[in-house]
């Protein structure tokens, strides 16, 4: 249940817990990244590290869920969403890194109806942890938790509407860009099925080029 959330705007408060859970979220990620980088060793990698792998990722669930009403502080003007989906017209920009992402941002966010905040850096992590191919190996630890699909997508959907929200005015469209956030698409088009999805296709030599000349 999550009385007292409809017709309410999030705003996300930075404070110890969520400082906690991006700290828990790093070391997930370290250990897939790594795990991915050097094959010949991900056997053991991931033998050695698994347990503290599991357990820091459904910490960060049970984080979220027991900690919610003091990470968010809820003011409103009906642009929240407690369901575990949302109908707010989104528009994602995603595309790897130097491929343009910056650039159509700039664009759309000279419309008037539209406003593209800056990009949060933290959204394609928080969609990677729970869409990747790890997503798997939480559905019994959730199930024992008693912590439901559809509860941990309402969460994604109240933060991600949050950010969106309260990281510039309000506009006609709200608009975010973050590199990577392409990987996430399936899962964001089920989060938000009224949204719009803009993936930036650049020349792969352009691309290692651009990143290159920024070392």
């Amino acid at each position: 249940k999550h009385d007292g959330l409809v017709g309410k705007t999030l705003t996300v408060k930075p404070n110890k817990t969520w400082n906690l859970i991006k700290r828990i979220y790093i070391r997930v990620k370290s250990v897939v990244f790594f795990s991915e980088m050097y094959p010949r060793w991900s056997s053991r990698i991931r033998f050695l590290l698994f347990p503290a792998t599991l357990f820091g990722a459904l910490g960060l669930f049970i984080l979220l869920k027991s900690t919610l009403s003091s990470l968010f502080t809820f003011e409103c003007q009906n642009n929240c969403d407690s369901s575990s989906q949302s109908n707010e017209p989104f528009i994602f920009i995603g595309g790897y890194p130097r491929s343009g992402t910056t650039l159509m941002r700039v664009l759309l966010d000279v419309h008037p109806s539209i406003r593209c905040g800056p990009e949060t850096h933290i959204l394609p992590h928080f969609l990677y942890l729970y869409s990747s191919k790890i997503a798997p190996l939480f559905d019994k630890r959730l199930h024992e938790a008693n912590i439901s699909h559809e509860l941990v997508d309402s969460i994604y959907v109240s933060m991600i509407s949050g950010l969106l929200h309260k990281t510039g005015p309000d506009a006609k469209r709200l608009c975010v860009k973050d590199p990577f956030i392409d990987f996430n698409l399936k899962y964001l088009l089920h989060l938000f099925p009224n949204g719009k999805f803009i993936l930036m296709v650049r020349d792969g030599r352009a691309v290692a080029n651009s990143i290159i000349s920024m070392a």
